[in-house]
């Protein structure tokens, strides 16, 4: 079993156990594995002169969850779970501080808590768990109601802290470009959903042409490309470089289409521009000869596939931007904190 001493730390119970209740928490070491002892516990860590946390503590997370509470960070998604699970019970106790300094706006009463397993408990099937389910659906953790209650006031913390310090800082509804531009940002969706307009310079190349001839192809298209570096415009290179039968009236329409229709090399070429209009590729070899592709604009096209995920993607994006803000509110928080970690 284990103990606390008047300062709150563990005591490590063994033959000869060694007391760290008395230690100043940055010396703190953890117990060493020595043969006819037996480590039953031990801090892992401490938030300034919160509470310590226990390894049992972590051990619980992994083992019943949740594993995240607040948050992961500064772990990652390849760190071990046990990482995570520390990491997230460092950020509480950070949490669980500031919610002290904003008492009484942010407070739990007994009969909130009280409320709150009401709630549990009369959920519907096959959610239902009635009180005495519940209690020895605890013993068999081998938690106490008491454990259980902290346990939800922490969380009801967590929730009135984001409301109070976090969600105010989010933007209260997504405009129609910023839920665009996080359906570009996922995978795959980019090149479908992207329309470009387009001029071109192609210096055709035939495929049983002399190796000689090719090469001066390639020369003739590496120097209209150095041309339009030098500053020429492009419609003067298309009449210069460009096969007679694939000239452009400086005047006509540009080509438009999804950047999904374009070969693999060009579409590549287009999207390191950022797609900028006025920018340009570099000359590309293509079946039909050297291309040199001219933006003269894009825009977002609206698929069926965004449509339906529409209002679904802007409760994500005002995720990413929750997550994005209280990482920022931690990082300020671990730079004022004393945090000790028991290696």
């Amino acid at each position: 079993m284990y103990l606390r001493s008047r300062v709150g730390f563990l005591l490590w119970i063994g033959l000869g156990g060694t007391v760290y209740g008395d230690q100043p928490a940055q010396v703190l070491q953890a117990p060493a594995k020595i043969e006819g002892r037996r480590w039953v516990d031990g801090v892992v860590a401490q938030v300034d002169k919160e509470p310590p946390i226990l390894h049992s503590q972590i051990q619980e997370k992994v083992e019943l969850g949740p594993v995240v509470l607040v948050s992961a960070y500064p772990a990652t998604e390849e760190d071990p779970v046990y990482k995570k699970a520390l990491q997230d019970a460092i950020n509480l106790g950070l949490v669980l501080k500031r919610a002290r300094e904003l008492l009484p706006e942010i407070k739990i009463t007994p009969e909130e808590i009280d409320e709150q397993i009401r709630m549990i408990v009369k959920q519907p099937e096959p959610q239902k768990l009635d009180l005495r389910e519940l209690e020895a659906f605890l013993q068999d953790q081998h938690k106490t109601m008491e454990s259980f209650r902290k346990d939800l006031e922490n969380q009801m913390i967590v929730m009135r802290f984001m409301g109070r310090e976090i969600l105010p800082l989010v933007s209260k509804k997504a405009t129609p470009r910023d839920i665009e531009a996080f359906y570009l940002q996922q995978p795959g969706h980019h090149e479908n959903a992207v329309e470009v307009k387009l001029k071109q310079i192609l210096i055709a190349v035939d495929s049983n042409a002399s190796p000689a001839l090719q090469e001066e192809k390639k020369k003739w298209a590496q120097e209209a490309y150095l041309k339009l570096k030098g500053g020429m415009e492009f419609s003067t290179a298309i009449r210069l470089y460009s096969d007679p039968n694939a000239q452009e009236d400086s005047n006509a329409a540009p080509t438009q289409m999804k950047l999904a229709e374009l070969p693999e090399s060009l579409r590549d070429a287009l999207s390191s521009l950022g797609l900028q209009p006025g920018s340009f590729t570099e000359p590309k070899l293509t079946p039909q000869g050297y291309r040199i592709l001219y933006v003269i604009g894009s825009e977002f096209a609206k698929s069926e596939d965004f449509l339906r995920q529409e209002k679904d993607l802007e409760e994500k994006l005002r995720k990413v931007q929750r997550e994005k803000e209280l990482v920022a509110w931690l990082q300020k928080a671990r730079n004022k904190a004393k945090i000790y970690l028991v290696h």
